[in-house]
This record gives C-alpha cells, sequence and structure tokens, in this order.
C-alpha cells in the first residue's frame, strides 16, 4: 500500500531538497521583474506619444488657413489705402504655420509608421510582466510541493503504523467473538480502542483561519521571503 501510494505522488511531488534552488530562483525572478516593469512603462508611455501625434495636421493646417486669411485681409485693406507691401509679421506667421504643417505631416507620418511596432512592444513588454508574475507563483507553489514531500516519509510511518494498529485491533475483535476462551472479560475489544482507528473527517472546505495562513504562507514565498 505504501509503495503503490509513493508511486502515485511520484508525478506531482517536488525532490524534497529542491526548496532552496527554487527560492533562490524565485527571488532572481523578483529582481529582474523591476526593469520589466520600467520597459513596461517605457512602451506605455512611447505608444501614448505616437497616438498623440495622429492628430497634428488638422490643427496645423488649421493655424495656417487663420495666418493666410489675416495677411490675405491685411494686404487687401493695405491696397485699399495705397500701401504695396505686405505686414512682414503677417508674412512671417504665415511662412511659420508652413513649416509648422510640414513638421506636423512629418511627425504624424512618422507616428503612423511606428504604431504598429509600438504596439507590438507594449504587448511583448506586457507579456513579458505577465510571465515573470506566473514563474513566480509557479515556483512559490513548487516550494511549497516540495515542502509536502519532505513530510512523505513521516507520513508513510504514521500510515503504516496507523494500518498496523488497525490490522491488530481487528484481530483481536475477530478472536473476541470467534474464540470464546479468549474473550476480553467485558466481551470485546473496548470501544474507545476501536474508535482510534478511524480517522477524523476532513470538511471540503478547511477552516478560515488555515486557508489565510495558507494564503499568507504563499504571499511571503512570492515576496521572496522565508
Amino acid at each position: 500500500m505504501i509503495g503503490a501510494l509513493t508511486e502515485r505522488l511520484s508525478g506531482w511531488l517536488v525532490p524534497a531538497d529542491n526548496a532552496k534552488n527554487l527560492r533562490t530562483e524565485i527571488r532572481r525572478l523578483i529582481a529582474s521583474k523591476p526593469a520589466l516593469e520600467r520597459e513596461l512603462q517605457e512602451a506605455q508611455e512611447r505608444l501614448h506619444t505616437a497616438e498623440g501625434s495622429l492628430d497634428l495636421v488638422a490643427p496645423a493646417q488649421a493655424a495656417l488657413e487663420a495666418a493666410q486669411t489675416a495677411d490675405a485681409t491685411d494686404r487687401k485693406r493695405r491696397m485699399e489705402s495705397g500701401i504695396t507691401a505686405a505686414d512682414p509679421k503677417l508674412s512671417a506667421a504665415v511662412a511659420a504655420a508652413e513649416h509648422a504643417l510640414v513638421e506636423a505631416e512629418r511627425t504624424q507620418a512618422a507616428a503612423s509608421a511606428a504604431l504598429p511596432a509600438l504596439k507590438r512592444r507594449l504587448s511583448e513588454a506586457q507579456q513579458a510582466v505577465a510571465n515573470c508574475t506566473e514563474q513566480i507563483d509557479a515556483l512559490a507553489w513548487q516550494v511549497r510541493m516540495s515542502e509536502l514531500t519532505n513530510k512523505v516519509p513521516e507520513v508513510q510511518r504514521a500510515v503504516a503504523t496507523a494500518t498496523a494498529f488497525q490490522n491488530e485491533v481487528n484481530t483481536l475483535r475477530y478472536v473476541a467473538a470467534r474464540h470464546k476462551a479468549y474473550r476480553t472479560p467485558n466481551g470485546s475489544v473496548p470501544r474507545d480502542v476501536v474508535a482510534l482507528c478511524k480517522l477524523p473527517d476532513i470538511l471540503d472546505e478547511p477552516p478560515q483561519a488555515e486557508i489565510r495562513a495558507e494564503v499568507e504562507r504563499l504571499r511571503r514565498l512570492r515576496d521572496g521571503n522565508p
């Protein structure tokens, strides 16, 4: 029975001496996580900047049209007054608006072209952070499995002892019932002794205090603490 149990458990139990290595790997992943999170933040900021550059042309175009309208209106007024020279400030404003439009078109085109790569980089950064977190969770769970593995020999010995005790009690009960010459004074094995063979029922839902303690234990493992 014990051998069969061990064979069944071998599929999910972790080597008992592996907890130290697992904890070291958890700490390494925790140490690497801030850099991954910084890369994620940078990817988010770059994408946000690029998306903010997609609407630069329309305002620049409107500003140019406003500058051109102001210049044309002023030129007409000057000509009606017999002045042929244009207002240099308005001319400079038109030139500046034309330059700004060219820059807006260039920047918007560059942002639009870069958008797919930036979105892909953001997705990769998000996945890298998620993967790191999942690895830490998985390793914390493996530590708990390693801790359980450490208890297997003790549990196996306890099961063997309990099984031998139960067999002994059952044998005595049989002898007491079938072999009258060897019956105990009260005619049977004491009920309290028989009751020792019955393990207490384990509730499907453990007590809340035990659940909280286990969650706290896993949280400490995920944080790299003992």
